[in-house]
């Protein structure tokens, strides 16, 4: 018995004695607060801060971020005594918040100051080809660029003559991709690079001067013949129509030059093979037009001059029969930026404006789609990285690209007009979308009629089955 009472004794003290040893901050004592915590921009993604440890206990540091202005999160955990820390995936020329705590098991100490800085504009310089390069076709050669943008994708691009930019492929943005360049012939090339987050283009650089790939063909290039037998007529009071005979077989395009007062001014460009151009006017003002072809060799010597004035601006009416279908009706004029619009249960229509005035290109009317589609209830959405608009309409999605005969209508590939694949949505100064106007109203339900004489077009939606 007197055994028994003395074990259970010793076990009294050896637990007392082990209480006494265990360290004070065992018992939940939380880590002294960091302190001094400052930020600055790294570059257009990141950012870095720092800040003074002031406690010799913790198990690390939790870092907390915002938006300027916004909601505080969680952004990261360092390890214990580490005073510095890079925070990155940021948007460009952002404000962003930071503050620090020290954390011990569960405990957290107080947070530290707040700390703010915004990470720098997206930047991309492209490096090389930069100018003067002699490449020839078939080669492969490195494209470089710097940027300040951490990961992320790069689109290449390039251009030669006057053409529109050429895609060449997506990227990592590593800062150099191998080229396998192409057979073209000219010295008027140059090579763009364009930074992509998510989808969305934040900065472009380009070659800050021309450089020349040589073709595989032996063939020299020579410059195309004018032009010949250029007419101007006046169409309306806000449109002249031109004519032209085609007397080449290597051009390019055509450049179209005009004037009323003064020197010529290039106001248009067509592709090859094309005779006719219709020009956006101001009534009763005379004007003078010249063209000359051209392709990658240069330009040929200009046409004849031809002169055209136009007439004083009619008077449209507007319709004032009222509407018991239910039915938008829409009527748009060439060369005019007015338009008239009645909607379901309207009893006369209204008169509105454009930005930009309907245009005839390769037989077929362009005008800025927008107009047609809020009025009807559709959706209009931009994909600047694909140069792609996409209409929505009830059970109806039809997308489109710039410079291209080809379409999506709900996912399915089809030709904008299969008789003419010249037909292509464009981009017109200063930065409007023209889209071909029938092929859109159609694949919407509209029913689309053309007044040759009033140079009017008619939508009406839906259309009368």
């Amino acid at each position: 018995m007197k055994k028994s009472i003395l074990v259970k004794s010793l076990w009294v003290c050896l637990l007392f004695l082990g209480s006494l040893m265990v360290p004070q901050t065992a018992w939940g004592a939380p880590p002294d607060a960091p302190s001094s915590l400052v930020a600055s921009p790294f570059d257009a993604t990141s950012i870095l801060i720092s800040w003074h440890d002031n406690s010799d206990d913790e198990n690390g540091f939790r870092i907390y971020r915002r938006t300027e202005g916004g909601t505080w999160a969680f952004a990261a955990t360092v390890p214990a005594n580490r005073i510095l820390y890079k925070s990155v995936g940021l948007t460009p020329d952002t404000a962003y918040d930071f503050r620090v705590c020290a954390y011990k098991g569960d405990e957290l100490s107080a947070v530290s100051n707040s700390a703010s800085a915004t990470t720098q504009a997206a930047q991309v310089r492209v490096i090389s080809p930069n100018g003067g390069e002699d490449w020839a076709s078939g080669d492969s050669h490195n494209i470089t660029w710097t940027s300040n943008v951490e990961g992320h994708d790069a689109q290449i691009r390039y251009r030669y003559d006057d053409s529109e930019w050429i895609h060449v492929a997506y990227t990592a943005n590593n800062n150099s991709y191998t080229w396998n360049v192409p057979n073209v012939s000219s010295a008027r090339v140059r090579v763009a690079v364009r930074l992509l987050i998510e989808d969305e283009l934040v900065c472009v650089d380009q070659s800050d001067t021309d450089f020349s790939i040589r073709g595989i063909s032996l063939a020299l290039p020579s410059a195309p013949n004018p032009p010949t037998a250029l007419s101007a007529s006046a169409l309306s009071a806000s449109a002249v129509e031109l004519h032209w005979t085609d007397a080449s077989e290597n051009e390019t395009g055509f450049r179209i030059e005009r004037r009323t007062i003064g020197a010529f001014t290039e106001i248009a460009t067509v592709g090859s093979n094309v005779t006719s151009y219709t020009d956006a006017c101001e009534p009763e003002t005379a004007y003078t037009y010249r063209i000359r072809a051209y392709n990658g060799f240069g330009n040929s010597a200009y046409s004849n001059e031809a002169q055209a004035t136009t007439p004083a601006a009619a008077t449209v009416s507007p319709d004032t029969t009222p509407d018991t279908t239910g039915r938008t009706e829409l009527r748009f004029y060439i060369g005019s930026k007015e338009y008239y619009l009645k909607g379901p249960g309207d009893s006369a229509s209204s008169l509105h404006t454009m930005d930009a005035a309907p245009m005839i290109l390769e037989g077929r009317t362009l005008l800025p789609i927008t107009y047609v589609a809020q009025p009807l209830g559709a959706v209009v959405n931009w994909n600047a990285a694909e140069d792609r608009v996409t209409v929505a309409l009830g059970s109806t999605t039809v997308s489109v690209f710039i410079n291209n005969s080809g379409a999506l209508v709900n996912g399915t590939s089809v030709q904008i007009d299969p008789a003419n694949p010249l037909v292509t949505p464009i981009i017109v100064p200063p930065g409007r979308t023209m889209l071909p106007l029938s092929f859109i109203a159609s694949q919407l339900g509209c029913q689309v009629s053309w007044d040759p004489v009033a140079r009017e077009v008619t939508v009406v939606y839906p259309k009368e089955v």
